[in-house]
């Protein structure tokens, strides 16, 4: 089946009028991600969504569990339609609008990285705190780098590569969608993933962030994993963006 954004839209509306069946518990649903900065590839770019519940339902376990219950439901709905989905049953209490992880709040204030889809639009009351700023801060790129493009690196000598092989790396070059936000981050500049790769290059001017687009565009083609020399060529040039990047951000630091 060849989705279109507007089976996107549908996907999207249908999933909010299931989450909205919590009622008068539920405060707020945001999508966020590539589909709310209207930069989605159909049929590649998933749907991300964020929910906010009212505090009270967290003190009535019965409440608790009919609203628990709703928010697993559609996701299930989105997997029947096709879409990809990477966050959907995602929930926060109202009381913790003022400590929301560092890495989410940027994007979920903003208009232009968010949309609300149902409820009540809280964003000019989400905050983060300054204990989650400093964990991401130290830690979410110099992680990536470690744990994610580190155990990829011995696949470039390979002379030939299991489809398992081929995914991990293909999981890899998807993720570079993240790491400018990440080194954002690293020196303490907080844009959103919206505005990432501008104040990385005002930041960084000597990088490539073209290579963000390339990456991408390359992960949407149909049969991206099949031809291994150009899968390798591709992980090269991520992986040597990564290094620069760390190089720059020790550097500036």
């Amino acid at each position: 089946m060849t989705l279109t954004l507007e089976d996107y839209e549908r996907a999207i509306n249908g999933f909010a009028e299931r989450v909205g069946r919590i009622g008068d518990d539920l405060l707020a649903v945001f999508l966020f991600g590539s589909m709310a900065r209207d930069e989605a590839i159909a049929g590649y770019s998933d749907l991300d969504f964020w929910i906010f519940l009212k505090t009270a339902v967290f003190t009535n376990e019965s409440a608790f569990k009919q609203a628990l219950h709703t928010i697993i439901t559609p996701p299930q709905y989105l997997a029947h339609q096709g879409i990809p989905v990477s966050n959907a049953g995602c929930y926060y209490s109202q009381d913790k609008l003022d400590s929301l992880p560092a890495m989410l709040t940027p994007n979920l204030r903003s208009s232009r990285a968010s949309r609300l889809v149902w409820g009540q639009d809280i964003r000019g009351q989400m905050k983060t705190n300054p204990v989650s700023r400093h964990l991401h801060r130290a830690t979410t790129f110099y992680e990536m780098r470690q744990q994610l493009y580190h155990p990829l690196t011995p696949y470039l000598k390979h002379q030939s590569l299991s489809e398992k092989e081929r995914w991990h790396i293909f999981t890899g070059l998807q993720s570079i969608k993240y790491v400018p936000e990440a080194a954002c981050a690293a020196l303490d500049l907080w844009p959103g993933e919206h505005d990432a790769i501008t104040t990385l290059t005002k930041a960084l001017p000597e990088v490539d962030m073209g290579i963000v687009k390339r990456i991408k565009l390359f992960c949407a083609q149909e049969g991206a994993l099949a031809e291994l020399t150009l899968l390798q060529n591709r992980l090269r040039e991520t992986l040597a963006f990564v290094e620069q990047l760390n190089d720059l951000i020790g550097f500036q630091s």
